[in-house]
């Protein structure tokens, strides 16, 4: 392990023991606004390796305000926000990228054909026009 991992780590570790005690603790993520906590999701994850770390630290801003990232973004202070920075990294609310959707197919299913009823037999004689 060479050193800037080693002091990483260690900031990981003092990081996770100063965040035991957050507003946001033990709440679960239902009981927030999605839009809201992936914003957080991604703002803080700039800031740690850890999902979880990012997780709590959003859980806590959002308790405390539940519009913390949009203020922070309307405000210019959360360029991960921007469109350009989010293009292409939007995932599920812990980041993962979002699946790949299912390709189109290449042509288009066959339309079913049309059939056209012949006019009724008028008999021998007889004439649609009557004049």
């Amino acid at each position: 392990m060479n050193f800037q991992q080693a002091f990483f780590d260690e900031l990981e570790k003092i990081a996770k023991e100063m965040i035991v005690g957050g507003k946001g603790d033990n709440k679960p993520i239902s009981q927030f606004d999605k839009k809201e906590f992936a914003k957080g999701m991604r703002v803080e994850r700039e800031h740690t390796k850890s999902r979880k770390a990012a997780s709590e630290i959003a859980r806590d801003h959002l308790t405390e305000d539940p519009h913390y990232y949009s203020k922070l973004m309307r405000a210019g202070l959360a360029d991960e926000l921007k469109k350009k920075a989010m293009k292409g990294t939007q995932g599920d609310l812990f980041g993962n990228p979002k699946p790949k959707p299912t390709p189109k197919p290449s042509q288009p299913p066959p339309k079913p054909p049309i059939t056209v009823n012949p006019p009724p037999d008028l008999g021998a004689g007889d004439t649609a026009w009557h004049g």
